[in-house]
């Protein structure tokens, strides 16, 4: 029995194809966009990360655990920003490794809307242990193989448009098809349209009252032979600082998603993950998973209102003006006031030389 779970990972992971993609996904990527196109990144004015921990199928053993880890900056003039993406995800003796560059850049369109690009050139390191593979007897000869590592090159791409009410976006993880031919023949990189995965999402934003905001939206990804998988999801927001929501997966999964904002710069989601009409119901207790996303707060000050900008400072600098102007005619008046007062002054001195002098004047 143990050969047969073995058998069924090593076919798994060579299947997805030892070109070795099996399409990394996070239930909670609203609350965090960047892992799902790097283009979304721009929605942040400031520093920003995420951190995800995964482990899908808690009981089974070999199930998939997962680690996403991303931090961005935005360069000085806020339209370019740079970061970096990790994920390490771990099936059974086998582990993979993805180490990404990510640059976006960010372009105005109106007064309230932007589109942006962005790209994630990166490597790709899969490493197989066998000596942690449990067989029935020692030193089976199928699993007696030294332990493998395999290196290649991949680059992701994503595009994103949004404004204050709606954001829709496309990308593709991995633009080319690398394909590991052994352990000594090394790696074929393709260019293959057919095995790219494109991901599109749209969702938009809703006030239902003044204290509860609904977020739905829409994740669609698709790869030519593979049927479309649709992630409907639906998000409900009291002050956008505590959200609960759902996400169905098509013929796959049901996601219950809660979050929590604690701080400015800090918020934490839960999601909690089931499989529907699957055996593997049985032999596991569903999938957990854990975010942490940094720079929440910086939000509202991604798509400032440029225009609205000048306006109020104009309005700072009109309103300095009359400040100024009145402190000149306070000045103005108080210098008059005390011109006056000295014009009065010398008048009245002049009055007093002026006066009957006969006493002093000699007699004639």
């Amino acid at each position: 029995m143990k050969r047969i779970v073995i058998l069924f990972w090593v076919v798994l992971v060579f299947s997805l194809g030892m070109k070795a993609q099996r399409e990394l996904s996070t239930a909670q990527y609203m609350l965090h966009p960047t892992f799902l196109n790097p283009a979304a990144v721009v929605t942040k004015s400031g520093k920003s990360g995420g951190f995800v921990f995964q482990k899908q199928w808690v009981g089974f053993d070999g199930a998939p655990t997962t680690l996403l880890l991303n931090y961005n900056s935005p360069l000085k003039n806020q339209d370019n920003t740079v970061g970096g993406i990790i994920i390490n995800d771990r099936v059974g003796v086998h582990s993979k490794y993805k180490i990404m560059v990510l640059y976006a850049h960010k372009f105005r369109i109106d007064r309230t809307s932007f589109f942006s690009f962005g790209i994630t050139p990166g490597i790709d390191l899969i490493q197989s242990n066998y000596s942690q593979a449990k067989t029935d007897f020692a030193n089976d000869p199928i699993f007696s193989t030294q332990n493998q590592s395999l290196f290649s090159l991949n680059m992701g791409f994503g595009a994103y448009y949004y404004n204050n009410k709606y954001w829709f976006g496309v990308s593709v993880p991995e633009l080319f098809y690398n394909r590991f031919i052994g352990s000594d023949d090394g790696t074929a990189i393709n260019f293959s349209l057919k095995e790219m995965t494109c991901q599109f999402v749209v969702g938009w934003k809703t006030d239902l009252s003044k204290l509860i905001t609904f977020k739905p939206s829409i994740l669609m990804k698709y790869q030519s032979g593979s049927p479309l998988q649709v992630d409907l999801n639906a998000m409900f927001e009291y002050k956008e600082e505590i959200g609960v929501g759902v996400s169905y997966r098509s013929l796959s999964s049901l996601n219950f998603l809660a979050n929590y904002k604690i701080n400015r710069d800090f918020k934490v989601g839960y999601a909690f993950s089931m499989q529907i009409g699957s055996e593997l119901n049985n032999y596991n207790s569903g999938s957990h998973e854990l975010m942490v996303v940094y720079g929440v707060g910086n939000n509202k000050k991604a798509n400032v209102n440029l225009p609205k900008r000048i306006k109020k400072y104009r309005k700072k600098k009109l309103k300095e003006i009359k400040k100024v102007l009145k402190q000149g005619e306070k000045a103005a008046k108080k210098k008059a006031k005390k011109k006056a007062k000295k014009k009065e002054k010398k008048k009245k001195e002049s009055e007093l030389d002026s006066g009957d002098d006969t006493e002093n004047q000699p007699y004639g």
